[in-house]
């Protein structure tokens, strides 16, 4: 097993050494010493979870209807002023809300907050009504939440680090299994 790692990654360090020598040319003098630190920084998983495509357009209604009334009552400037601010605001919203997990080597990031994966507990699945339930009648108010109530999956993850309060990170996730399968050794 060591042995296979170590091959992957040199393997990675001379893709990594390819990549800086055919961008920034042959005489690029190449830290092999960075360039080995960078594997163990990668990405394992990514998922970015934005708006669904119903309440996108729920919100452009919403602003449109703003619109219309703006332009009825006060005229074509206050509109024109009212649909600057409306489309800055809800293309802001439309990032600022988005939900992002990253798992790499060494840390799980959910939202603004990021955890070693060391301190992680037991890891569990949760089906749609597992869900409901966490979120609603079984919530526990010390656990932390990254949760969009458009996605109706996610995980429980068990925190195992004894001086963090915090019992469980409960999270939403289109893709669960993957998530699960990538963080169990």
């Amino acid at each position: 097993m060591e042995h296979q790692d170590v091959e992957a990654g040199l393997l990675l360090l001379g893709e990594l050494e390819y990549l800086a020598r055919v961008t920034w040319g042959e005489d690029y003098p190449v830290d092999r010493q960075a360039l080995s630190n960078a594997s163990k920084y990668s990405h394992l998983m990514r998922e970015v979870m934005r708006w669904p495509i119903w309440l996108t357009l729920l919100i452009i209604c919403l602003d449109l209807a703003i619109l219309l009334a703006i332009w009825a009552s006060l005229g074509n400037q206050a509109t024109i002023v009212t649909a600057i601010i409306l489309t800055a605001s809800t293309i802001y919203f439309y990032y600022v809300t988005s939900l992002t997990l990253e798992l790499t080597t060494e840390r799980l990031k959910a939202g603004r907050a990021n955890i070693e994966v060391k301190y992680l507990g037991k890891i569990e699945v949760l089906s749609k009504e597992d869900m409901l339930f966490h979120r609603g009648a079984g919530i526990n108010p010390q656990a932390y939440l990254a949760l969009r109530f458009w996605i109706k999956r996610g995980l429980k993850i068990e925190i195992a680090d004894p001086r963090d309060p915090t019992p469980f990170w409960l999270i939403s996730s289109k893709n669960p299994e993957k998530f699960l399968e990538r963080l169990t050794p």
